[in-house]
């Protein structure tokens, strides 16, 4: 089964495998078809986070550099004066 998935615009398709000799009544009954939608929300949730968690990994690293050229700025400013 393909389920696919739109968080935040993060969007994809889970595939689903099961086993050809299941019986089919019991793959397709209500509660295991909710069930994978919901699993395919979860791991769509997990694949969307990735690029925000990247994108604050990177924010992170330029902070102190920022926060550096600021500091430096003000004790040249105050040695100065």
């Amino acid at each position: 089964a393909g389920i696919p998935y739109d968080i935040h615009g993060s969007r994809g398709i889970i595939i689903f495998f099961a086993n050809p000799h299941m019986n089919h009544k019991i793959l397709r009954c209500d509660t295991n078809l909710r069930l994978i939608q919901f699993a395919s929300q979860l791991i769509g949730a997990s694949v969307a986070v990735h690029e925000p968690l990247r994108e604050a990994e990177l924010m992170k690293s330029v902070r102190p550099v920022q926060n550096w050229r600021r500091l430096r700025t003000k004790i040249i400013a105050f040695i100065r004066f």
